[in-house]
């Protein structure tokens, strides 16, 4: 592996330690957040009104990545 991605994983690590509080969007990085840095966050999930969206029962071939 590279030297550099061990920099960034340092700096990443220290720079963890910096902030009063975490926030996550959801149980899920909240659960790595704590797995990773060790810290406790709070989840606020995004505001959606999901009565705009409805489940599709047919799947098609792709995934989207936002």
């Amino acid at each position: 592996m590279p030297k550099i991605v061990n920099k960034l994983r340092n700096w990443d690590f220290c720079a963890a330690g910096r902030p009063d509080k975490f926030i996550a969007n959801s149980k899920n990085t909240s659960k790595r957040i704590k797995k990773y840095y060790g810290r406790v966050s709070k989840v606020i999930y995004p505001c959606i009104d999901t009565s705009k969206f409805e489940l599709v029962d047919k799947k098609k071939d792709f995934y989207l990545y936002v």
